[in-house]
């Protein structure tokens, strides 16, 4: 996991996509719950990003390599996903990834989704 400080905006309630705003409020990083829906595709300069929302209409960013392995390891019900995120740095831009705990079909134990080598 990222173990640096995330930039929030100045309420400290939604999380930035880079530190390049002003009144930015930092928090160490952190894991949490929640059920967030993807609702668009966002094109920058050098990459391609995915918006997501919560509950609360709380934004998220993630980036094309999270979103990549987000498909290939999670459950996606009507473009919502349920679990544990963490945010991530990708150079000068911040997002989130996906953490949560599945199943293994095979012997029924629980195992952690181990595909975040570079955290």
């Amino acid at each position: 996991m990222y173990k640096g400080e995330i930039p929030f905006d100045r309420d400290g309630k939604s999380p930035l996509s880079y530190d390049g705003y002003t009144d930015i409020v930092w928090k160490d990083n952190y894991t949490f719950d929640a059920k967030l829906k993807m609702v668009s595709m966002l094109r920058g300069r050098s990459s391609a990003q995915f918006k997501w929302v919560d509950e609360n209409k709380i934004e998220y960013i993630m980036f094309m390599k999270d979103m990549e392995l987000l498909i290939n390891n999670a459950v996606i019900v009507r473009g919502h996903v349920e679990g544990k995120w963490t945010f991530i740095k990708r150079g000068q831009n911040y997002g989130i990834t996906y953490l949560d705990v599945q199943d293994d079909e095979e012997d029924g134990r629980k195992r952690k989704l181990n595909f975040r080598n570079d955290l």
